[in-house]
């Protein structure tokens, strides 16, 4: 681990002016499809679509995910690489549950970085949601990730560090 700093990642847009380079050998989880850009050590996923692309890919990083996808019901994957422990919140935003996940790693410092919670996604990047609900999907999904963070700052006294793109100079 990185001095104990837990990068955790999403894909909004201002990931496209960050260096992949810059994460390697990092302690790193990315949501969802991130892996495919950026080098992860954790891919945080409960998504059917992610689950198969990364058992049929097979990049080099751990898969977190429940045994059952949350998708149409919950489709069953076998064993997964990493089961979600049950100590981990499970957010209703990816994001939630990779920053708690880091907690549960034992993080000394968590930085966030591509979490916007907006609908404005890295180049080539498909987003898990329809765009019917995005402005609510968006609204609830940022307040939910604000107060997990909040959270981990009160209870367990571990520093985070949310960076989103209006702090990155473009």
């Amino acid at each position: 681990m990185d001095k104990g700093r837990v990068y955790v990642l999403g894909a909004s847009g201002m990931m496209d002016f960050i260096d992949p380079a810059f994460f390697i050998d990092k302690t790193v989880i990315g949501c969802n499809f991130v892996y495919r850009r950026f080098p992860v050590t954790y891919t945080l996923t409960r998504h059917a679509r992610v689950i198969k692309a990364w058992l049929d890919e097979r990049p080099a990083c751990r898969l977190v995910s429940p045994e059952y996808s949350t998708d149409l019901g919950g489709i069953y994957f076998g064993k997964v690489d990493i089961v979600l422990p049950e100590e981990v919140f499970w957010s209703r935003s990816i994001a939630g549950t990779a920053i708690d996940y880091a907690r549960y790693l034992g993080a000394e410092e968590i930085v966030i970085m591509g979490i916007d919670c907006t609908n404005d996604y890295m180049k080539g990047y498909r987003p898990m949601k329809g765009d019917i609900s995005t402005d609510i999907f968006n609204r609830t999904n940022a307040n939910q990730t604000k107060f997990i963070v909040d959270y981990i700052k009160l209870k367990y006294k571990i520093p985070v560090r949310w960076i989103k793109s209006s702090s990155i100079a473009q």
